[in-house]
């Protein structure tokens, strides 16, 4: 049944709160926090686009020792992600910011940088016609689909990126991130999913 009837989706083994104003929690991205788990479960980190809250919540929720902040542009699903980070762990270890400004939203440094940005290109025969009627566009289509990714290689500055990525453009988003070092993660299909890297790559 479609998680937007029951209101429900798993993610990571957790049942998150979900409306038409986030989208719904895939199970590729449970590959983006498994091999970010797998360098680092201490530290600041920095998610754009928290939409449900699924991948920041479940990394404060995996690891007492972060402190996460997370910039969204929508209200409505910041509002999701609050609710869901009340019901599975509360505190004051994950932050919620609303902003159109993303870095320029949050102070300080991270360890951190974890996100997975809008990237599909908005063309009928490449999305799913449930996607494009049911899930918010914002979250979905940016202006290009390397538009987040161009951003993110200015802009973030962390010891440790992870990146979820389309699988036909992870080779030119890897190229966009010349300066770090970096390693392109399959997911089970065998396609490339994730982008790990930093300039301190591999540090636990």
């Amino acid at each position: 049944m479609n998680p937007y009837v029951t209101g429900e989706a798993a993610f990571y083994g957790r049942i998150f709160h979900v409306t038409p104003d986030v989208l719904i929690p895939r199970f590729e991205t449970e590959v983006l926090v498994q091999e970010l788990l797998r360098r680092t479960q201490k530290g600041r980190v920095l998610e754009i686009g928290t939409g449900s809250g699924n991948i920041a919540i479940t990394l404060a929720c995996e690891c007492p020792e972060m402190e996460i902040v997370t910039v969204d542009c929508s209200g409505p699903a910041l509002a999701v992600a609050r609710l869901n980070w009340e019901r599975l762990g509360g505190g004051s270890r994950v932050q919620f910011v609303e902003s159109d400004a993303l870095f320029d939203a949050v102070q300080g440094e991270f360890d951190v940088f974890v996100s997975n940005p809008p990237y599909l290109c908005n063309v009928p025969e490449e999305v799913d016609s449930n996607v494009c009627l049911y899930e918010p566009h914002i979250a979905l289509f940016p202006p290009d689909p390397l538009y987040f990714y161009r951003l993110f290689a200015k802009q973030a500055s962390a010891r440790l990126i992870a990146l979820e990525v389309p699988h036909e453009r992870a080779y030119k988003i890897q190229g966009l991130f010349s300066a770090w070092q970096t390693e392109l993660i399959n997911d089970l299909t065998g396609r490339p999913r994730v982008l790990m890297g930093g300039v301190s790559y591999g540090l636990h």
